[in-house]
């Protein structure tokens, strides 16, 4: 934070400084905040102050930031040059603006539209159904991750008749391209296992039954 911002800071620390402590944050928090009332229930330690005076200072031994970024980016300066030839040993002086934003922009669109409706089945040995939803939500929709349940024949039966419900005109021809293509195949997968005839959808028939025509599902 210092060094971003070309600012001092004043630390008082007992112990190695540079022992690693995992897990652990160095967080700044405004002077005019209750610290103790802002970190309630968490175990912290106020360690020091921002300053002015542009030194990083720690335990009362202090180095100039400038100096301390210097010795930093020297060692891969050739590598990954942060100026240009001509800028190097320059100052940048430009101004630049802080503005500080605190109310959220709450305006919305003026003309509104339906959000088109997406039901994404979630198969044993399947993936990629939350990847598929946030990608559909991203892209304006409302996105339904329907899990097929196959721990008994009720479960699995019950899970595809609440996904026969989700073909319901509400929703839109995207969402049931999506939920055709995989339930299809599904259909046909479940009705094999049980050797039952499906006299809709798939229209799977056991050997020796004659199967329908218009079994043309993915």
């Amino acid at each position: 934070m210092a060094v971003g911002n070309g600012i001092g800071a004043d630390v008082k620390w007992d112990g190695d400084i540079l022992a690693p402590l995992y897990g652990s944050l160095v967080i700044e928090v405004a002077a005019d905040e209750d610290v103790d009332a802002l970190m309630a229930g968490a175990g912290y330690a106020v360690i020091g102050e921002t300053t002015a005076d542009g030194k990083l200072t720690v335990n009362g031994e202090a180095e100039s930031v400038a100096e301390i970024t210097a010795e930093w980016q020297e060692p891969v300066e050739g590598v990954f040059p942060v100026r240009t030839a001509d800028f190097r040993n320059k100052k940048d002086t430009t101004a630049v603006s802080r503005s500080l934003y605190t109310d959220r922009n709450s305006a919305g669109p003026a003309i509104k539209i339906a959000r088109p409706k997406v039901v994404i089945p979630a198969f044993p040995g399947t993936n990629c159904e939350v990847d598929s939803a946030r990608a559909f939500r991203k892209a304006g929709a409302d996105a339904d991750i329907h899990i097929i349940r196959n721990l008994t024949t009720a479960q699995l039966e019950d899970s595809i008749r609440e996904l026969e419900k989700k073909r319901k005109p509400d929703y839109n021809d995207s969402g049931w391209i999506l939920r055709r293509r995989r339930t299809g195949r599904f259909c046909q997968v479940y009705h094999r296992s049980i050797q039952k005839p499906c006299n809709q959808g798939c229209g799977y028939r056991p050997a020796g039954e004659q199967r329908r025509s218009d079994a043309g599902y993915m």
